[in-house]
């Protein structure tokens, strides 16, 4: 259980968080409205071209380094918090530093379907295929689930705490 001085001293950077994850959904959104209504829509088709298969093979490729960048990341900052003593794990500081490894980790995360989601979006206005729109959907799904939530951060890091202590008692 992260104590009060670190609830307090994440309060912002979960904040700050919080607000770029928002700016990560949104812009997708504004995009498509732009594009969808301050230009002639495009034509709905079912065909599927070369854009769709380029845009789910940009899906298909950022899901490993979705998931590989973010464990990667959380394991060296749990090595690096390991080598902290007890006591230092329980001061603010420990606390600033897991989370500073959560926002690094969660941002490239969402930022890797982010670009997946936009080029699906540019296939959907170029050739109007349904296809890339549910493809541009499912990122943005992505997009929501991923989405650090304020509690979720504080977990994240208090997880992190967690495991450099465990990981400290098993050295």
């Amino acid at each position: 259980m992260l104590n009060s001085q670190q609830l307090q001293v994440l309060e912002k950077p979960t904040r700050t968080l919080f607000t770029i994850a928002s700016a990560l959904l949104v812009a997708p959104l504004a995009m498509f409205a732009v594009l969808f209504f301050l230009r002639e829509p495009p034509k709905f088709t079912t065909e599927f071209d070369i854009l769709n298969i380029i845009g789910l093979g940009f899906i298909a490729m950022e899901m490993v380094p979705a998931i590989v960048i973010p464990l990667a990341g959380r394991k060296a900052a749990v090595t690096q918090l390991g080598k902290s003593t007890a006591s230092e794990l329980d001061q603010p500081g420990a606390a600033t530093k897991a989370m500073a490894a959560v926002q690094t980790s969660k941002i490239i995360q969402m930022a890797l379907f982010e670009g997946a989601l936009f080029f699906n979006l540019i296939a959907f206005h170029t050739n109007g295929s349904v296809y890339s729109l549910a493809a541009a959907g499912f990122c943005w799904c992505l997009l929501i689930v991923l989405a650090p939530f304020p509690g979720r951060s504080v977990n994240s890091v208090e997880e992190m705490l967690r495991s450099a202590k465990d990981f400290k008692v098993g050295v």
